[in-house]
């Protein structure tokens, strides 16, 4: 996958009826996921020494904001499909990697209520924000404020849609699995007394 990425492998796009696929690139984005995959089949077994966890490696979070197409200094042709470059590949893949393994688990910028409501919505956020940022762009505004009203806009759908859609389906999924799980007791219980 990562050999796929750094060849620029052909970005399938195009329209089936009418219906657009592949618009955002998604295919361009697994090395991303594969990525994520593998820090995450990683993270309970990988275990980084105790001289390694320093709460300054939280520093790495500063390198975001500079890949943002109008101010990084990386100059390729993907300049305005930042997800596309490679460099930004390897660079969030290093800030994931510092803040997942190497920042202790007590930090006090990322244990706190606003992390905590950043974690809630984070799905949301992952599915909403790139159509936001869209829209946003066709604006005529600073760079500063687009991404400033990007950023708000997106926190704002985000939690808009995990407080009226996410929470009450996840809710109401554990209560139907809770009460097959229930109902499965009972038919247990009264198989137990017919033996």
């Amino acid at each position: 996958m990562i050999l796929l990425f750094f060849s620029n492998f052909p970005r399938i796009y195009g329209e089936v009826y009418g219906i657009p696929y592949n618009e955002f690139n998604v295919l361009r984005s697994l090395p991303f996921f594969f990525v994520g995959v593998i820090f995450g089949m990683n993270y309970k077994s990988l275990k980084v020494p105790r001289y390694l966890r320093k709460h300054w490696f939280i520093l790495a979070l500063c390198l975001i904001p500079l890949m943002y197409p109008d101010l990084t200094m990386i100059t390729s042709d993907a300049k305005q499909k930042m997800w596309l470059s490679y460099e930004v590949l390897l660079v969030m893949s290093c800030v994931f990697f510092c803040v997942v393994f190497l920042v202790p688990n007590n930090n006090i910028l990322l244990v706190n209520r606003f992390g905590d409501f950043v974690g809630k919505i984070s799905y949301s956020l992952y599915l909403l924000h790139m159509p936001i940022i869209m829209q946003v762009n066709k604006l005529d505004l600073s760079v500063g404020l687009k991404l400033t009203l990007s950023f708000s806009l997106s926190v704002l759908a985000a939690y808009i849609s995990f407080h009226f859609f996410e929470k009450p389906i996840a809710k109401k999924i554990r209560g139907m699995s809770s009460n097959n799980s229930n109902q499965r007791v009972k038919q247990g219980c009264v198989y137990a007394k017919g033996v």
